[in-house]
């Protein structure tokens, strides 16, 4: 009889233990937000092998060439000018890509040369209906490597 006892208790601390993981496991997947991550390089021939591009250049624009690319599908993605006054704002939109930017897709855009001051291009891109992300293209006074960097515009000139 206490075999019996021990064994059903055994059977149902088990049996809670297994759920419980499960519920924890779920509650952590649920939690975790999925934020995209973006690159900008100089583009290289390797480099733009790897993906299926779309390609811009701006007007009369013999500049570098860079590429821009992300870890998972983007909504109407952008490439924007930026204005400066008091602070950041979009000046216009350059090129936009309507429905989704996926992950095996980049955009290769020939544009002015980009400097270590003030920014003058960056991304946008939505991701939701009321929510639009911005990002400026900044280059390393160090090394001249490019990163993006995050900014919330005081206006959108549009």
């Amino acid at each position: 009889m206490k075999k019996r006892v021990l064994n059903y208790l055994t059977f149902v601390a088990l049996m809670i233990f297994i759920t419980s993981c499960g519920s924890s496991k779920q509650l952590t997947m649920q939690q975790q937000p999925s934020t995209p991550t973006i690159w900008v390089e100089r583009a290289t021939d390797e480099l733009l092998k790897k993906f299926y591009l779309y390609e811009f250049d701006e007007e009369n624009n013999d500049g570098e060439r860079i590429v821009i690319w992300a870890n998972m599908p983007l909504n109407i993605f952008s490439f924007i000018t930026i204005g400066f006054d008091e602070s950041l704002f979009v000046e216009r939109i350059l090129y936009t890509i309507g429905g989704q930017m996926w992950t095996q897709m980049a955009v290769a855009i020939r544009t002015t040369t980009l400097s270590e001051g003030i920014p003058t291009r960056g991304i946008s891109f939505r991701v939701d209906e009321n929510t639009v992300r911005y990002f400026y293209i900044s280059q390393s006074g160090v090394d001249g490597s490019l990163s993006l960097v995050e900014f919330f515009p005081t206006r959108v000139a549009w």
